[in-house]
């Protein structure tokens, strides 16, 4: 079991958004998270863990997330896996599948990088909203430094991607390609019981 916050800021250009006003592409995580994993008896096991993280102050906006990491032998020794943090808000449907590779010390610290794709079909079903839907590469880079109650992540985003608006208020039909970006920094910090040496 863990639990933790997160903090970032967000840089880039600002963008105009219809009646919303302008602002960024996406935003960083702020907010409060909670996970509990498991691993397999073998090291020759996969490992899963299950969280969320509730941003702040929008809590109907909780990103559940399932991450499965690959037994080391079949990847070379790293610390790698697949997963998905989703949204499911009556204003959209946002998925990013990910894919995490890393070399974590029996300490809990080292370097990793997360590659995902975040999609928004935002207002599909939602007739004269001007945006129809946004999509990014999310690479990130970052160190964990590992201790006996508490994990410290650092780490640095980049969000290249566009956003696709509609010709009219009564159709899907996509008349306006845009390319948005945005930059983030921030650091992680995860509670949890004593680490268990591997």
């Amino acid at each position: 079991m863990s639990v933790g916050g997160s903090a970032s800021a967000t840089g880039g250009p600002k963008y105009g958004n219809g009646d919303d006003g302008p602002h960024r592409f996406l935003f960083g995580p702020v907010g409060l998270n909670a996970g509990y994993g498991w691993t397999s008896a073998s090291e020759d096991g996969p490992g899963i863990r299950v969280g969320v993280h509730v941003p702040v102050p929008f809590v109907v906006l909780a990103q559940p997330d399932l991450y499965i990491q690959a037994p080391r032998r079949i990847v070379g020794g790293l610390d790698a896996g697949v997963g998905v943090s989703l949204i499911a808000a009556e204003m959209g449907r946002v998925a990013m599948p990910y894919v995490q590779v890393g070399s974590i010390g029996n300490g809990g610290s080292g370097w990793y990088t997360t590659q995902g794709f975040y999609r928004n079909t935002r207002n599909v079903s939602q007739a004269g909203r001007p945006v129809l839907r946004s999509s990014a590469w999310v690479p990130s880079v970052a160190y964990a430094a590992g201790g006996r109650r508490h994990t410290t992540h650092f780490f640095a985003t980049g969000v290249p991607g566009e956003q696709l608006s509609r010709c009219d208020a009564f159709s899907n039909q996509v008349c306006e390609r845009e390319d948005r970006w945005a930059a983030i920094v921030g650091v992680t910090v995860e509670w949890h019981r004593v680490r268990s040496q591997r």
